[in-house]
């Protein structure tokens, strides 16, 4: 009984210092490419709260303001962009899967996009989920 009790506090005490690597950042201790994106896409907004992620491999920024969230690499580049209430910037999206979302789903806005090693995968207004590899061929459509 002992055992068990002594493995449910080292549970509780790692999952509690897994959950304490997240801390507040100014905007400005972002990466540059980070910067640069906020400030090409999203110009006029003036409030953010941005977030360093330590992760077990990885770590991570997130930055949200209003109805949008944006998680970026160490390096700086998106990774992943959702937008509560509007819509993915156009710009960042690459331009195979915007032809293929329009093919599918014309005039359907895509409010989440998240990219990795392997492709994209989108999420539209509608509830739809789209899956697509590096080249932006569609792998996989989600009702």
């Amino acid at each position: 009984m002992k055992k068990v009790w002594m493995l449910a506090v080292c549970l509780i005490l790692g999952i509690g210092a897994a959950m304490a690597d997240e801390r507040p950042i100014s905007v400005s201790e972002l990466p540059k490419g980070a910067q640069s994106f906020l400030k090409k896409n999203y110009p006029k907004e003036k409030s953010m709260s941005a977030f360093i992620k330590n992760g077990r491999y990885a770590t991570t920024y997130e930055v949200k303001f209003g109805n949008v969230e944006v998680e970026f690499t160490a390096e700086g580049e998106w990774k992943e962009v959702e937008c509560k209430y509007g819509e993915v910037p156009a710009d960042i999206v690459p331009k195979g899967v915007a032809a293929a979302v329009n093919e599918h789903f014309s005039h359907v806005p895509i409010v989440e996009i998240e990219r990795d090693r392997r492709g994209y995968e989108v999420k539209l207004a509608n509830g739809t989920k789209m899956t697509f590899d590096v080249k932006g061929n569609v792998v996989d459509i989600e009702d």
